[in-house]
């Protein structure tokens, strides 16, 4: 009996035994898995760092396009204007020399039907020169077109 008792208990210890045992390995692999957890946890917060400051750099990038195109939007509406502007004195100085040269024509016409041959080589010469003013008009003052006239 004092055998069986101890056989037991023996076995008993055993159990035990292999239960601490499983336990301390099963620990020892829970520390390996806390260990792999860790590293994969510093490697996620080494990409939240990542994904954060790409998009504080996106969010940057973007203010700084949306500004560009604003000043973009305010140049193409002042380029426009003036365009607008330069449209509207090149059609009033065309009609104005439109109508010097229909003033010239029936000048010359006039000298014609007198018969003043000097003064009419006069004016074919002055007209060429206007002709040329207005077909150069941009680099000729508008001003020093009435005075020739």
């Amino acid at each position: 009996m004092y055998t069986s008792r101890n056989h037991v208990l023996n076995c008993e210890l055993y159990k035990l035994l292999e239960m601490k045992i499983d336990e301390l390995h099963s620990t020892t692999r829970g520390d390996e898995d806390v260990e792999a957890l860790r590293g994969e946890n510093k490697d996620l917060r080494e990409q939240l760092v990542f994904f954060k400051d790409a998009r504080a750099r996106a969010i940057y990038d973007v203010a700084k396009a949306e500004k560009i195109q604003g000043v973009c939007v305010q140049a193409q509406k002042k380029a426009e204007s003036q365009l607008k502007s330069c449209q509207n004195m090149i059609h009033a100085k065309d009609k104005e020399l439109t109508e010097t040269l229909s003033e010239l024509s029936r000048a010359r016409d006039l000298l014609a039907n007198l018969g003043c041959q000097g003064l009419l080589e006069y004016f074919a010469i002055t007209q060429n020169a206007k002709y040329n003013i207005a077909k150069n008009f941009k680099s000729i003052s508008w001003r020093g077109v009435m005075e020739f006239r």
